[in-house]
């Protein structure tokens, strides 16, 4: 059994103090656990404590007996700086949608996530650094796979606190002959300009700037435009606004949290977004919102599930024609079944306040 010790040195973080092991347990698969995983644990409330012994080690025995089943653990009190270090293996899996791990913080929102691909050996699911003091739940869904036994390491250990980092975003109307995002290949995106609107298209692009900078108000992030600028010589994300038309409005390469990498992209199709909007002056605040949407990804944020919320993914069309707004929202549940996310505390956490 493949586990992380406590004392042993991890990609420069010294692991010291709780190792927490959730040890799904099937026949013949997985030893004997300490502790096995009682049922209701399935919301905050009836979250199971793990609890160390006196080695700090405790194994716990877990499984899923449906779809979209839940089981949450209670972490206990932790102290910025303290790490959460995951790795999970499950066994005798249907495929379908992954499962979903997150860690949400004492005020039940969501502080980092991921979604975890059948294994059969321990793989890292994620590492995360408490940015605020309080309590830590881990919570797994099943989605739609339907798995008999699953194991999950967590280790506590310490580590200094990333800083908030500025970011940069360019927003590129001009168009590009070919575009990787993620596993998607789009080829021949058309500059904004070939919207099929009756608009100024410069000066709707200015708009759409003035829109997306007021979405993040006074978060420490630059969002500049190819109608005034080339792109940026530093390190920067590219939101492509083409107008061309696809199934998607928009799409990220990536959820990043905590903006790893400072230099991802997204695309947003202008051309699909006219063919919604109830008229040209709707128009700049339809295309700003999933600007802005598409940007948040790339800079850690989820789906939530509230139409004023910009990271919402159930919103009808007509009302992305309103200003939406960064702010705490439940969970969308396609994301995960329980929980928040305050998506304005995590781009606090991310980017800091500009201080002018």
């Amino acid at each position: 059994m493949m586990l992380i010790q406590a004392g042993s040195v991890r990609k420069g973080m010294w692991i010291v103090g709780l190792l927490v092991i959730l040890q799904g347990c099937g026949p013949g698969f997985f030893p004997s656990a300490d502790v096995e995983s009682e049922e209701p644990n399935n919301n905050f409330s009836q979250a199971q404590a793990v609890n160390a012994d006196a080695l700090r080690t405790v194994q716990i025995a877990g499984s899923f007996s449906a779809q979209n089943d839940l089981d949450v653990f209670s972490l206990g009190d932790l102290v910025e700086g303290e790490t959460i270090s995951v790795q999970m293996r499950s066994s005798r899996i249907v495929l379908g949608r992954e499962m979903a791990l997150v860690i949400f913080d004492g005020d039940l929102n969501a502080a980092n996530a991921a979604g975890v691909s059948p294994s059969l050996i321990f793989e890292e699911v994620l590492t995360h650094v408490v940015r605020k003091s309080g309590h830590y739940y881990l919570a797994l869904s099943s989605g739609e796979l339907f798995t008999q036994t699953y194991s999950v390491v967590v280790a506590l250990g310490t580590e200094t606190v990333p800083p908030p980092r500025p970011q940069t975003v360019f927003l590129n109307f001009n168009g590009i002959s070919s575009l990787n995002i993620g596993s998607v290949r789009f080829r021949n995106l058309l500059p904004f300009s070939s919207t099929n609107l009756a608009i100024n298209h410069a000066a709707i692009a200015a708009d759409i700037l003035q829109r997306v900078r007021n979405d993040f108000g006074n978060l420490n992030i630059s969002v500049v435009s190819s109608y005034d600028t080339f792109a940026p010589a530093q390190p920067h994300s590219t939101i492509y606004i083409t107008g061309s038309e696809d199934g998607y409005f928009g799409l990220a390469e990536s959820i990043d949290w905590y903006n790893e990498n400072p230099q991802d992209n997204a695309v947003v199709f202008a051309g699909s977004l006219a063919k919604s909007a109830s008229s040209t002056g709707r128009f700049s605040q339809l295309v700003a919102n999933v600007v802005t949407h598409e940007t948040g990804h790339l800079l850690g944020l989820i789906h939530t599930d509230d139409n004023t919320e910009i990271m919402d993914i159930s919103t009808p069309t007509f009302m992305l024609e309103m200003d939406q707004a960064f702010h705490r929202a439940p969970l969308a549940s396609k994301e995960f079944p329980i929980g928040w996310e305050d998506t304005l505390e995590l781009l606090t956490f991310t980017l800091g306040i500009l201080h002018l």
